[in-house]
């Protein structure tokens, strides 16, 4: 009988112990929405920091919506945990395509992962609030 006190009070204590020692998640931490400067970089194209401008995101849950400031072209992506995914729709006289940004929440003011630009292929990113 004195056995099964002892494992019921560790069972207990660790669930106690691992409910308040959980951190909290990133999208309950962090809110995306705010300015963010954006710098890209494509190391095969020898373009090491690029200053594609800032960007205003509004986050609402997972999803999130915004634009490139300068351009005015709508963004909308998702947060799912910390991964975050962007989109950035254009038209140039180049042709329309997609910029498609896939990458990490590091903390309050830094996003960073990778980017695919259709005119210069993969890359990386960086978001600095």
């Amino acid at each position: 009988m004195r056995r099964v006190g002892l494992i019921t009070a560790v069972v207990v204590s660790f669930l106690l112990f691992s409910s308040i020692c959980r951190p909290p998640s990133a999208a309950a931490a962090v809110d995306l929405t705010g300015s963010w400067h954006l710098i890209l970089a494509f190391p095969s194209r020898g373009i090491t920091a690029l200053n594609f401008g800032d960007i205003s995101l509004k986050q609402s849950g997972t999803a999130i919506s915004g634009s490139l400031k300068s351009a005015g072209r709508p963004i909308k992506g998702t947060l799912d945990g910390t991964a975050v995914a962007l989109t950035i729709s254009f038209e140039s006289s180049n042709g329309s395509g997609d910029v498609l940004f896939k990458g990490t929440v590091e903390n309050a003011n830094t996003m960073r992962g990778t980017v695919t630009m259709p005119q210069l292929g993969p890359g990386t990113w960086t978001a600095i609030r």
